[in-house]
């Protein structure tokens, strides 16, 4: 596992954005949520987390059976901060670019019924990681429970290997509710597997970037297949 996983200030970094609610903004809650203040995450975000365009480079969880998932930050000038979300395997293939989040956003990248899944195959430990990884590119549905979503994620995050906090149940409704996204859905086309109708993400055929292939749908479905997922 790549040692920024192993950090705490990483995973504070990587929901930052995702707990400010309507009361409070990030800053204020950053501290009593996950032990670490403000200035020091922006000291960590902006001289170690965050790399030039060009030079930064995925921070791979390995999941088993040679494949992976990554996060990526990088400064991408004045087109602001990209997370950037991949797929990999160490068969030395291309990464998989599966989504981004930027001001020039392609989410989501998954859905919620697939971090469930990787939490479950994979176990409390490595589950955990990679479902709360994930979380942060993913858009909660309508068509989703939101209790549910609140009570597992929390769940999550009160056993984090990393990260354990005794508010994760704060932590969750706040990300949850930035996460839920209104007005589109998914299904599962017979030929590309799991797509949705969301304008920006890359898993939508007919979405406003550029599209994926019919070839790199497949790569995605057999990267869910690999691990028991009807893709």
């Amino acid at each position: 596992m790549n040692g920024a996983l192993n950090d705490s200030r990483f995973w504070a970094a990587h929901y930052y954005l995702l707990l400010a609610d309507d009361e409070h903004d990030s800053a204020e809650l950053i501290q009593p949520l996950f032990g670490i203040s403000a200035e020091k995450l922006y000291e960590y975000y902006f001289n170690e987390l965050v790399k030039p365009d060009g030079q930064a480079t995925p921070i791979w969880l390995p999941l088993g059976n040679g494949y992976q998932v990554g996060v990526e930050y990088a400064d991408c000038g004045e087109d602001g901060h990209e997370v950037r979300y991949f797929l990999g395997h160490s068969d030395g293939s291309a990464p998989e670019l599966l989504g981004f989040d930027s001001p020039h956003f392609a989410l989501p990248a998954f859905r919620w019924q697939e971090l469930v899944h990787f939490r479950n195959v994979l176990g409390p430990e490595l589950g955990n990681l990679a479902a709360t990884l994930l979380f942060a590119g993913t858009y909660i549905t309508d068509a989703d429970d939101l209790e549910e979503v609140v009570s597992l994620l929390s769940s999550w995050w009160v056993s984090h290997p990393i990260l354990p906090t005794s508010r994760s149940t704060l932590v969750a409704q706040n990300a949850a509710g930035y996460r839920h996204v209104s007005g589109f859905r998914w299904w599962r086309d017979e030929k590309l597997g799991w797509v949705n109708d969301c304008a920006y993400s890359l898993r939508n055929p007919s979405t406003r970037m550029r599209p994926f292939s019919a070839e790199r749908f497949d790569r995605v479905q057999r990267f869910l297949t690999a691990f028991g997922f009807a893709a």
